[in-house]
């Protein structure tokens, strides 16, 4: 019993968001990219000497998509309902991470705000720059904003944590 009660809730549930990652990309993501393979036969132009570096930008994402989701359970210490911020967090993370459609069809405005928004910088950059569709510059502008997210993010959800902590004591929950 004690091997698997949780120490803390946020370990839980980055625990519980990476089985989840993990489960998706072999169940989803892995089959479907052997059978279009399989099918289309296209032509991979893959630099192997990125790949260090897209799995380190991957974990960065990952990390950043727990610290989003953190980040809105953490605001359940305020609100009675988080499922709206959930939306639109995902919703955000849809439209401006390429898995509605495809970047390159936002207009000016939309692909510059979506060149300082993390959510491209998961997904789209990493497999572009695995590709080699993006230079190394752009790349590492890319990691940069992602890190800062995640530092930002990291620091906003302790805060909350905290002064949730505080909130529940106070009232003697």
């Amino acid at each position: 019993h004690r091997l698997v009660y949780p120490v803390s809730i946020l370990i839980s549930n980055f625990c519980e968001m990476m089985g989840k990652a993990l489960s998706r990309f072999l169940i989803n993501v892995f089959p479907t990219l052997i059978i279009l393979t399989w099918d289309y036969r296209p032509e991979w132009n893959i630099n192997i000497a990125h790949l260090p570096m897209v799995c380190i930008n991957i974990i960065i994402g990952l990390y950043f998509n727990y610290i989003l989701f953190a980040l809105v359970d953490v605001l359940c210490f305020w609100l009675k309902d988080t499922s709206p911020l959930q939306k639109l967090r995902e919703i955000l993370f849809k439209f401006f991470s390429g898995s509605l459609l495809p970047l390159w069809f936002l207009t000016g405005a939309l692909s510059s705000i979506s060149d300082y928004l993390p959510f491209s910088k998961q997904i789209y950059s990493p497999v572009s720059y695995l590709m080699g569709a993006t230079i190394d510059q752009v790349y590492f502008f890319d990691m940069k904003i992602l890190c800062i997210y995640c530092v930002v993010g990291t620091v906003l959800v302790y805060i909350l944590w905290k002064c949730g902590i505080k909130r529940v004591e106070s009232f003697g929950g």
